[in-house]
């Protein structure tokens, strides 16, 4: 408890002022006639500041229920503070704000920064200046204590809610992409957040270059960069989806090719078929068909539409058999065009003897 000292002539005021009071003066008149009885205790002391730094976190922290009474505390600070003896001599109840303290300990910050609140919020002045001006440095300390206690809870809560909830979503990142982690292509099993949020993990692949792996699937460079990829796991293999949905399976553990631009061009080998090749053609083949104008010509062949060049122009451009398989838009106009030939069973000879110029061999159809 902090008992004012005061010099005899400061006494002799104090006193003037408590049994002289003129009415025919305003308050602040009458205070000035004593100019310099009240001492203004400064937060200056480590001590002191130490009670205006914890209670300054709260001012950044949104309002949130407590556990505890938080206007009946502030109010008993109060009392506390301003307790009279004989009626008229100030002074500090101890018991009174120790009380306090105690029951406080069992709170957290939330219920520091609702009684901090509510103790302004009533009138009765500024928390921690009210605490420098009535408790001394011995006493503030020992306040100290059960605060630094509430606020200590309150951090350790909050790191074990995070690490919770990081571990739960490493997990579900480990169910949803296991070939991921069976690659160790993790590159160190942490979630993390982008500017907006969403959370995130870190892949590398195979060049030594790293990716954002998000929830959805989608893989972007680490500077936010989007590469138009969804990555998928095809049991234990990594693989990646362009947004056309058109997918390519890497060959290796992560192959990053897709995403840095320098993929082989996979050749597709068309079927084979048991039927004998016809004499070289240098127009329409036997079991091909065609339309006006058309510079290509076109076959049914097991279930998907081959296309290949008739002279002059077609030739130029298409010299050899390619598959439609991928190409849905051309398989659409022809399935609608040549309808009969899709219901066909029979087999189709093909021309053998033209170079293979693009890696199609004409021969397996």
């Amino acid at each position: 408890m902090v008992q004012p000292q005061y010099s005899p002539e400061e006494a002799l005021n104090k006193i003037k002022l408590m049994m002289g009071y003129d009415l025919s003066k305003t308050l602040k008149e009458n205070v000035s006639e004593t100019k310099g009885l009240i001492k203004e205790d400064d937060i200056d002391t480590d001590t002191e500041k130490s009670v205006q730094k914890i209670l300054g976190y709260c001012s950044s922290r949104p309002e949130a229920e407590g556990t505890l009474d938080a206007a009946s505390i502030a109010s008993s600070f109060n009392r506390a503070f301003r307790y009279q003896t004989g009626g008229f001599m100030g002074g500090t109840d101890d018991t009174l704000w120790r009380a306090q303290a105690a029951k406080m300990k069992k709170g957290n910050m939330d219920d520091l920064c609702n009684v901090n609140r509510e103790f302004e919020d009533a009138g009765y002045g500024n928390f921690a200046q009210s605490i420098v001006d009535e408790l001394d440095d011995e006493e503030i300390a020992e306040l100290m204590e059960t605060f630094t206690t509430m606020k200590y809870r309150t951090d350790k809560a909050t790191k074990l809610a995070v690490t919770s909830t990081e571990q739960t979503n490493i997990n579900w990142f480990k169910k949803t992409f296991p070939c991921i982690f069976e690659s160790d292509g993790n590159v160190d099993q942490q979630i993390r957040k982008n500017a907006n949020n969403y959370v995130y993990i870190l892949i590398k692949g195979t060049s030594g270059k790293q990716y954002q792996v998000f929830q959805d699937g989608r893989v972007k460079k680490t500077d936010g960069t989007a590469t138009g990829k969804k990555i998928s796991c095809n049991g234990s293999r990594v693989t990646f989806i362009s947004e056309s949905v058109k997918k390519k399976i890497l060959d290796e553990q992560i192959d990053d090719s897709e995403l840095t631009g320098t993929s082989k061009k996979t050749v597709t080998t068309p079927p084979k078929s048991n039927v004998k090749s016809t004499p070289k053609s240098t127009g329409l083949e036997k079991g091909a068909t065609t339309s006006p104008g058309d510079p290509y010509q076109y076959k049914f062949v097991e279930g998907q539409w081959w296309s290949k060049g008739l002279l002059p122009a077609g030739v130029a451009k298409l010299p050899n058999w390619v598959s439609l398989k991928n190409n849905s838009n051309a398989t659409d106009i022809l399935n609608k065009r040549y309808p009969t030939l899709i219901t066909s069973k029979a087999e189709v000879k093909v021309d053998t003897n033209i170079e293979d110029v693009d890696g199609e061999d004409p021969n397996k159809i």
